[in-house]
């Protein structure tokens, strides 16, 4: 059955709530990229019908094939027995879950069709479960071959709720492109796109529009900043279901004019080099791309002093770092930020220079393929 033996791709199968836009299914396009060109046969299932086109694309030139499932299969069981016998089938060496509903559903799969190994992985600290959560977490982690986290500071978490052992724990932070040359991006260009003066002050902060991503905070900093700075704008980048409640509070805050809600946007590196400033007011996070991402442009970036974040940001020389839910305290780093552009400048440098040390895709992406093989050579 090894792989290694004989020269046969290795057969992978990743299961994953869905493939909407997202930081789990970003680090995922990634490593299927790597994966795609060192002898590994790929597969993607998605269990719900959210599926972002941009998304499929990518995988299928990386060669992988993507099948979606969808959420009324699932509630019928047809979707369950669908995958059974899909994997049974094909026969994949490596069964690896991504989110809740995928970590249950495929360890208990793969448990049955008696997959050699079984990997997940815990991708935030993951606040938002209930017990009943918590009871099939810890019941299917027993299963689990090793559990992948990219930020040391969810493991304890995980380890107290979630059932997962010390032995079962692994490291690998996510990565990100570091070796495009971001110099050649032109922020006037953009701003000229966007309908931009080029003397504008330009705040800006990307994910999706819930709750945990503290945008609400970030828009009652800015009535705090709005005193000190007159030519500015905020840039929202993101969809989500909080659109509108955001949109309402900037109205309440007399601010409006100062915000523009971009949506979901293609042009994410471009939109960073207009930025004068990134944020991140998450309440939580895993390790956030996009912060990696603003870093990796040599961006200034204030960011709340949550999980994975604190591994990314060293205060005061690769970033700033502020209390979770902490508008006052997020407008005066934001101020403090637009008042020192030369400092500013030094610390975005040193930021980039901390992300394509430690953070590549490169090294990412060994750190999966050494695991998997690892495993094969132990358990095969």
């Amino acid at each position: 059955m090894n792989s290694e033996k004989n020269n046969a791709p290795i057969r992978i199968v990743y299961l994953i709530d869905n493939l909407a836009k997202g930081g789990a299914q970003t680090a995922l396009i990634y490593l299927v990229r790597y994966l795609s060109k060192r002898n590994y046969k790929q597969r993607i299932y998605s269990l719900n019908n959210d599926v972002h086109p941009d998304n499929r694309k990518a995988l299928i030139e990386c060669g992988a094939e993507v099948k979606v499932i969808g959420k009324m299969q699932l509630i019928v069981a047809i979707g369950l027995i669908r995958l059974f016998y899909d994997w049974i089938g094909w026969k994949p060496t490596i069964v690896f879950t991504m989110l809740f509903y995928s970590d249950v559903i495929g360890r208990l799969i793969a448990k049955f069709i008696q997959c050699p190994i079984i990997i997940s992985s815990i991708r935030a600290k993951n606040i938002y479960k209930n017990e009943l959560h918590f009871y099939f977490d810890r019941f299917t982690a027993q299963w689990a071959d090793k559990v992948v986290f990219n930020s040391r500071q969810v493991v304890p978490f995980a380890i107290e709720h979630e059932g997962i052992k010390e032995n079962q724990v692994v490291y690998i932070p996510n990565g990100v492109n570091t070796t495009d040359n971001y110099s050649k991006l032109n922020r006037f260009e953009k701003c000229k796109e966007l309908g931009i003066s080029k003397d504008t002050l330009i705040i800006g902060s990307i994910g999706r529009l819930n709750s945990q991503k503290g945008f609400f905070y970030l828009l009652q900093s800015i009535q705090i900043i709005q005193k000190q700075f007159h030519k500015y704008l905020v840039l929202i980048i993101g969809a989500g279901h909080l659109l509108e409640e955001l949109k309402s509070l900037a109205k309440e805050l007399n601010i409006s004019d100062k915000v523009m809600f971009l949506g979901e946007r293609s042009d994410i590196f471009e939109l960073l080099s207009c930025m004068d400033v990134y944020t991140q007011p998450s309440l939580f996070e895993g390790m956030p791309n996009v912060v990696m991402e603003a870093m990796a442009v040599g961006k200034p970036v204030v960011a709340t002093s949550v999980d994975g974040i604190l591994e990314l940001i060293e205060e005061g020389k690769t970033g700033w770092l502020v209390e979770p839910k902490n508008s006052k305290m997020l407008a005066d780093k934001i101020n403090y930020v637009l008042n020192h552009p030369e400092l500013a400048e030094k610390v975005g440098v040193a930021g980039a220079k901390h992300i394509a040390i430690n953070f590549s895709l490169e090294k990412m992406g060994h750190s999966y393929d050494r695991l998997f093989r690892g495993l094969i050579a132990e358990k095969l």
